[in-house]
C-alpha cells in the first residue's frame, strides 16, 4: 500500500463521526449490570436453596411414610395368618364337622310353589 492509501483511510476513520461516550458513562453501565447480576444471583441461590429444604423435607415425609408402610403390611400379614384365624375360631366356640350329609332331592328344585287353579 502507499502512502497515499494509508493517509486516505485514516481519513476516513476519523470522519465516520462515531458517538463520544465517555469513560464515567462506561463504569456507570458496567457498575450497574453488576449489581443487577449480584442481585440475580443472590435470587437464584435463595430458590435454589428454598427447593433442597422442601426436596429434604418431602424425603422425610416420604421415609417416615414408607416405615409406616412397612409397620402396617406386618400388622396386616400377623391378622391375616391361618394361626390367627386358627386361635380366633377356637374362640367362638365352633364344633369341628365331621362328616357332611347332604340332602337329595327328585327335582332340580329344594322348594318349589304350586300354583294351582
Amino acid at each position: 500500500m502507499s502512502v497515499c492509501t494509508v493517509a486516505k483511510l485514516n481519513e476516513k476513520a476519523i470522519s465516520l463521526n462515531l458517538p463520544k461516550i465517555s469513560i464515567k458513562k462506561i463504569w456507570v453501565l458496567l457498575l450497574s449490570l453488576f449489581i443487577f447480576f449480584l442481585i440475580l444471583s443472590i435470587f437464584q441461590i435463595y430458590t435454589i436453596n428454598d427447593k433442597s429444604f422442601i426436596t429434604a423435607e418431602y424425603e422425610r415425609k416420604i421415609a417416615k411414610i414408607s416405615s409406616e408402610k412397612e409397620i402396617l403390611e406386618i400388622a396386616f400379614l400377623e391378622n391375616n395368618s391361618l394361626e390367627g384365624k386358627e386361635l380366633l375360631i377356637r374362640g367362638l366356640n365352633f364344633e369341628e364337622v365331621e362328616e357332611i350329609h347332604y340332602i337329595k332331592t327328585g327335582q332340580e328344585y329344594v322348594v318349589r310353589k304350586n300354583i294351582s287353579r
